[in-house]
């Protein structure tokens, strides 16, 4: 019999020992960071974020649902990314839902498609005395209603096409 040697295998399982734990690190603190957002989002939710930060506890919880997506595909890195903004967003609900519930009056039947709703801690500035109401626009400054539409700016010509190269 000859004898058996094991020096050349050993480091061979090494290497895929240390790879299958290098891998089983990311999954493991992917599901821990995983777990401190879900843990994020139930107090965001024991404090009442569902109805006064809606925004905040919305985002927290999409941005748990795309982590838990990642790490089942083994996106370990993105997973725990995106962990991190749950439980970010839901810090934000929690503070939120200190703050108050946020007060929105926005009279629908007078809105019209365009129209700005103004931030709820902000109001929107008053118009000057004497100015009709304005409406902005997304490409542009605010301008009245009753503005004429300004004209179209005609389209460039299209550039002359190289002359056809003559054949002997």
């Amino acid at each position: 019999m000859s004898p058996v040697r094991s020096a050349p295998f050993v480091p061979l399982v090494a290497l895929a020992l240390g790879l299958a734990g290098a891998s089983g690190c990311a999954a493991a603190r992917a599901g821990l960071q995983v777990q401190d957002a879900i843990a994020a989002r139930e107090q965001a939710r024991e404090a009442g974020a569902e109805q006064d930060a809606l925004y905040e506890y919305t985002m927290a919880n999409r941005y748990l649902e795309k982590a838990w997506e990642e790490m089942g595909t083994g996106q370990y890195k993105m997973s725990v990314s995106l962990s991190k903004k749950s439980a970010a967003w839901s810090d934000q609900a929690v503070v939120q839902v200190e703050r108050g519930a946020r007060a929105v009056e926005v009279d629908l039947a007078t809105l019209r498609d365009g129209d700005v709703v103004p931030h709820p801690e902000q109001p929107a500035p008053a118009p000057a005395a004497g100015t009709p109401p304005a409406t902005p626009t997304p490409t542009g400054p605010i301008v009245p209603d009753d503005a004429p539409m300004p004209p179209a700016e005609p389209a460039a010509p299209a550039p002359a096409a190289p002359a056809a190269p003559e054949v002997p």
